[in-house]
């Protein structure tokens, strides 16, 4: 390996045989991945003293009885160091020895740190309690308020204690601060969710409902970045008013883009799907990946279900969804003129490039389809248009004729809006590797 490592991929060292692990010397290494050394048979690990982060699952199912960190460490992800064989003095947890750690590291699920370091002060305890009691828990899922009662009930508990360590103060303020920072999530989940109530059967309400079940997992999986869990809450407000009869939605006319992506990297061909809502003006409003509706029900030859967004692209697609929220406010003259590389608030994804060109291939396509509808909004007309690509050579990428022309209603199901205009059912793609390090913390209280 060297000793001039700087990063290590996510799953980089998932499933080996790996014994013992020696990155000591590693002295620009900063941070320790997702699942980098998960499900191996690690007795021993040497981390080097540059280290900052250990992230989610980087370590489990191994084991480790004991792991030492540098004073550079400012974070352990909870769930770090699940299945491992642990301190059976500790309870069968991996002991974390800081070294004097300047930072006040959490325990996780399975490891504690410093089982010998009390907490210097309460202060912080107390005034994060205050703020779980000032919630207004009328705005908040029922399972939700149970679930912050039960948290102040276990904080006053550690308030009176005597020899409370901090290893367990900061598990706690970790955790809480954690679900804080979801309560706007869980606000729009419930609004929705009643909102659902008298809507459940109608096609809108199908929608909605499957942005619900995205939005359960996104409240309990620490992964996901907060910029996603700000789309998810804005998703969720857009399509409770699109249910309701109001708000933005309600009034905007949705197209559906869809482009079959071909790259020249060893991965399989797919389809981008969108539902693209534009308003009168012709500005895009929103617009949702429903990739990975695309075959939903269908079974191959061989009796599997059909998964349009595969494996090997589930991880690219997901970073480049990222990207929809960037055309935002763009017209349609704009979308269609322009060619990606002009199109400079568009945020690069050097990891996923072909697909971020993709989406921006199945956004035109939409796009296209818009020009000609919006004249006609009145007409209700659902036909789509049968455009080249204005970009059709973006990053090497092929125009699809055949994706482009009026083959929406065979690819992407579609459901409809009372009085108004065609409205398509969901398909929000989690962060890549949502289903890998999921974190259901909720159960614990």
């Amino acid at each position: 390996m060297g000793s001039k490592v700087k990063t290590i991929g996510e799953m980089a060292f998932l499933s080996n045989r790996l014994e013992h692990l020696d990155l000591s010397e590693q002295k620009q290494l900063t941070e320790i991945p997702v699942q980098a050394f998960s499900d191996n048979a690690l007795k021993e690990v040497l981390l080097p003293a540059s280290l900052k982060t250990i992230r989610e699952e980087a370590f489990k199912k191994n084991h480790l009885k004991q792991l030492e960190v540098a004073s550079a460490l400012s974070h352990i992800a909870f769930n770090a160091l699940d299945d491992n064989d642990g301190d059976e003095q500790f309870d069968n947890k991996v002991v974390v020895k800081t070294h004097h750690n300047s930072y006040a590291l959490a325990d996780g699920e399975h490891f504690i740190v410093d089982p010998d370091k009390l907490s210097s002060t309460i202060v912080d305890l107390e005034k994060i309690l205050k703020l779980i009691e000032g919630l207004d828990y009328s705005t908040l899922r029922q399972t939700t308020q149970t679930q912050f009662r039960d948290m102040t009930t276990a904080g006053k508990a550690l308030l009176s204690k005597s020899n409370l360590r901090q290893g367990e103060k900061q598990k706690f303020l970790q955790e809480a601060q954690f679900f804080l920072g979801r309560v706007d999530l869980d606000k729009a989940i419930a609004k929705a969710e009643k909102a659902l109530v008298t809507k459940k059967a109608t096609k809108n309400g199908q929608l909605l409902e499957r942005s619900i079940n995205k939005a359960v997992l996104a409240y309990n999986n620490s992964a996901i970045k907060k910029a996603n869990v700000k789309r998810l809450e804005k998703e969720l407000d857009l399509l409770t008013g699109l249910v309701e009869g109001k708000g933005s939605l309600a009034q905007a006319t949705m197209v559906q883009g869809v482009y079959l992506l071909k790259t020249p990297l060893p991965l399989p061909e797919y389809y981008i799907g969108l539902n693209v809502y534009f308003d009168k003006s012709g500005k895009l409003i929103y617009a949702l990946d429903m990739s990975d509706t695309i075959g939903e029900g269908q079974k191959d030859a061989y009796g599997n279900p059909i998964l349009n967004v595969d494996e090997d692209n589930e991880g690219y697609h997901a970073l480049a969804v990222a990207t929809l929220a960037d055309y935002e406010g763009l017209d349609i003259k704009t979308i269609l003129n322009s060619k990606l590389s002009q199109l400079t608030s568009i945020r690069q994804v050097p990891t996923a490039a072909y697909h971020r060109a993709g989406i921006f291939q199945a956004i035109q396509n939409a796009a296209a389809e818009a020009e000609q509808l919006l004249p006609k909004a009145g007409t209700h007309s659902e036909k789509s248009s049968s455009s080249e690509s204005a970009n059709s050579k973006d990053r090497g990428l092929q125009s699809n004729p055949k994706t482009n022309r009026g083959r929406h209603s065979a690819i992407l199901p579609r459901t409809g809006s009372k009085g108004s205009f065609v409205y398509g059912i969901l398909g929000y793609t989690s962060v890549a590797l949502l289903s890998l390090i999921t974190a259901i913390k909720k159960k614990k209280y």
